[in-house]
């Protein structure tokens, strides 16, 4: 319901539910439960929507070092922690910040799942995204031409939104450093 609510740009429903969820959790879950690091992450995606950044980022510190603690190194909650931890920093324009959690989420993804999954096609274009705020067209056409060739693996075509949002966001990047999108 939080989520729902959170996708809706509902916040104080969503706090509400999401704190709720937390105060249960901490007291019948052991302090390191991967339900808590789920929920400190929503908690942490709902203060940095809200722009509430200090807040945001101490929910996703909190997340990081639980997963950090419960979870191998390669784990998928802390690819998801460090790509919501890249988001915040996208939102608060610390872009260097963004690229290098994202890179470290996109690690974790290339070592789980395999080259042609759907997640490593969106962490890939945000950090083309972020490397296009920064006017670094060059990587962020790399990035993106890797998300195209993820999307296409996966039968995509561009009538699909997501694939269809990067075939642009190339025809930016390729006019920006005139490189040919072929």
């Amino acid at each position: 319901m939080a989520n729902a609510y959170l996708l809706s740009r509902r916040f104080d429903s969503s706090e509400k539910y999401l704190s709720r969820a937390h105060t249960i959790q901490k007291k019948i879950y052991p302090d390191h439960h991967p339900d808590l690091v789920l929920t400190l992450n929503n908690l942490g995606v709902l203060h940095t929507y809200k722009g509430d950044s200090i807040k945001a980022k101490s929910f996703f510190d909190l997340a990081l070092v639980m997963c950090r603690q419960c979870f191998s190194p390669v784990h998928p909650a802390l690819a998801r922690t460090m790509y919501n931890v890249g988001e915040h920093y996208t939102h608060t324009k610390n872009y260097d910040e963004a690229i290098r959690t994202y890179i470290e989420a996109l690690k974790i993804r290339e070592k789980t799942v395999p080259s042609n999954d759907l997640s490593l096609a969106d962490i890939n274009s945000q950090i083309g995204y972020v490397y296009w705020i920064q006017k670094k067209y060059v990587e962020s056409f790399q990035h993106w031409t890797i998300s195209k060739g993820i999307y296409e693996n996966n039968g995509y075509t561009t009538n699909h939104p997501d694939l269809n949002r990067v075939m642009k966001n190339l025809q930016l990047a390729a006019a920006a450093t005139e490189t040919p999108t072929n």
